[in-house]
């Protein structure tokens, strides 16, 4: 595995200002829960076959996903929260969750761990000293999720991606400044710890493409989202939405 180069502390900072954001709600945007419940509708063969149901979130601060999923298929899954922060750790939507202290970049998990891997708005945190150590922090990620699904497992992930790549790169750079800067406007979501590395909607499925054939995967969604007046006005997020890729892997794809 190549080294990692996430700028941890700057992460770490900008999700314990959110604790109270990502333990109160879900957001509107999530499409991983949905489409998992209805796929495993219709594979009632592949629930049975794997009882309990070991599903893995990365990122997934107070474990709303997971609750729901709890609530949906109760003692059929098993749940684990693998989440950077600390602190969201007294924060679980339920008992029922495991939390693990660790990081998709150097997770410290054995091949084929889980049977379901999930990753939701949890891409473009990955930022690194530059934009190429963010943009290496990504695929990385992805390879290790891939790597931690057991063979015919599912790999799920939901990623806010903005149009143009013009955009995208301008809001990394104007959200490092405003670090530097020590800058902190909560209307607008900028604080000194909040860098952001975004991709185009065709820069995450070809990152997608690169760690399994599109044959494999499930789903290939993208949602634009509304945004409000603000938003337009800065002419950078007026034209965004969240993609969601959904992949199988095959049984005999190797772990590593």
């Amino acid at each position: 595995m190549q080294p990692v180069m996430q700028d941890e502390q700057t992460v770490v900072g900008q999700f314990e200002d959110q604790i109270e954001r990502w333990t109160a709600h879900a957001w509107t945007h999530s499409l991983l829960v949905p489409f998992l419940l209805d796929w495993l509708k219709t594979q009632p063969d592949w629930l049975d076959e794997r009882q309990p149901l070991e599903v893995c979130e990365f990122g997934g601060g107070g474990g709303i996903l997971l609750g729901q999923l709890h609530e949906q298929l109760g003692p059929r899954v098993t749940l684990y929260n693998a989440e950077l922060v600390d602190g969201y750790r007294a924060h679980q939507a339920t008992e029922a969750i495991h939390f693990m202290r660790t990081s998709i970049l150097d997770a410290g998990l054995p091949d084929g761990r889980f049977d379901v891997v999930m990753m939701r708005f949890v891409l473009h945190h990955l930022i690194g000293k530059t934009w190429a150590q963010a943009r290496e922090n990504q695929a990385l990620a992805l390879r290790e999720m891939l790597r931690l699904a057991k063979p015919g497992g599912l790999v799920l992930i939901q990623e806010q991606v903005v149009q143009p790549a013009w955009a995208c790169r301008m809001v990394y750079w104007l959200s490092r400044l405003a670090s530097a800067l020590k800058l902190r406007i909560d209307s607008f979501e900028v604080s000194p710890n909040t860098v952001i590395a975004y991709m185009t909607r065709d820069q995450f499925v070809a990152l997608c493409a690169g760690i399994a054939p599109a044959s494999s995967w499930l789903a290939n969604v993208y949602k634009r989202r509304e945004m409000s007046l603000r938003w337009k006005l800065t002419l950078l997020l007026h034209n965004n939405g969240d993609a969601f890729v959904a992949i199988q892997k095959s049984q005999a794809q190797p772990t590593t």
